[in-house]
């Protein structure tokens, strides 16, 4: 339902599941049959048309719910403009986990989130992530988010935060090297550059950084400016390199 961009559908649907799973007093084949409504007696007709009309909240924190299902909870709520709600869900959903490190979907859902509501709140969010949350995508969200506002320093910044924490990607790195030649620094940017497509290579497991750059290097253009990357001549860089008017 919310990949056919229905948010609201699925969360009726997760709630009349939930409801249907936790009846204590039915067999598991009265439960399934009254998850699809088949097989109910004709006092059930009302109820029937009652199912999503429910007043109370499913109560996330008494459920032991999976990453994938709270995290589309989390989305749906997003999709409908929810970021509170959707903070309140991964909250919810993770208050009784003794290892929140099963829930890195949900939060990096929850982080997109709370991009709605401002960069602040969702930096607010990270800090309080425990580490062992982080992982790749969790920095590329704010990166992507910061280079669509023309913010490089920030992504340059997220970077660093990535690279800490041993969560770099190869679109992080597009994205940051991108940050590098739209900034303003007027000395030192190739260096930069290099140590970045050293980070990348590295982390991917090329065997050297050329060989990460023969890969990449349309990606490499279109992110740098057709200006700023071109084939070389030099041995050491034999098929791209970063233009030195950097």
């Amino acid at each position: 339902c919310i990949d056919a961009k229905q948010p609201v559908a699925a969360l009726q649907l997760f709630d009349h599941a939930i409801a249907a799973v936790t009846r204590r007093d039915e067999t598991l084949a009265d439960t399934v049959k009254s998850l699809f409504g088949l097989g109910r007696p004709s006092g059930h007709n009302e109820s029937n048309r009652a199912i999503f009309q429910r007043d109370t909240p499913v109560d996330l924190s008494s459920l032991r719910l999976s990453d994938p299902v709270l995290a589309a909870i989390i989305k749906a709520h997003t999709r409908l403009g929810q970021p509170e709600k959707a903070r309140s869900a991964f909250y919810d959903g993770t208050m009784n986990l003794d290892n929140p490190t099963l829930m890195t979907e949900s939060a990096n859902n929850a982080l997109e989130a709370l991009l709605d509501i401002g960069i602040d709140e969702c930096m607010s969010f990270l800090d309080a992530m425990d580490e062992s949350c982080f992982n790749p995508s969790t920095f590329l969200v704010i990166a992507r988010h910061h280079a669509r506002n023309g913010k490089w320093p920030e992504v340059g910044a997220i970077y660093n935060r990535a690279r800490d924490a041993g969560c770099i990607s190869e679109e992080l790195g597009l994205l940051t090297m991108q940050a590098v030649c739209e900034s303003e620094m007027k000395s030192g940017k190739i260096k930069v550059l290099r140590t970045i497509v050293s980070d990348i290579s590295r982390s991917i497991g090329m065997r050297s950084s050329d060989d990460w750059l023969r890969s990449v290097y349309w990606k490499i253009k279109k992110h740098c400016g057709f200006h700023h990357a071109r084939v070389s001549s030099y041995p050491r860089h034999s098929f791209c390199i970063l233009s030195s008017t950097l």
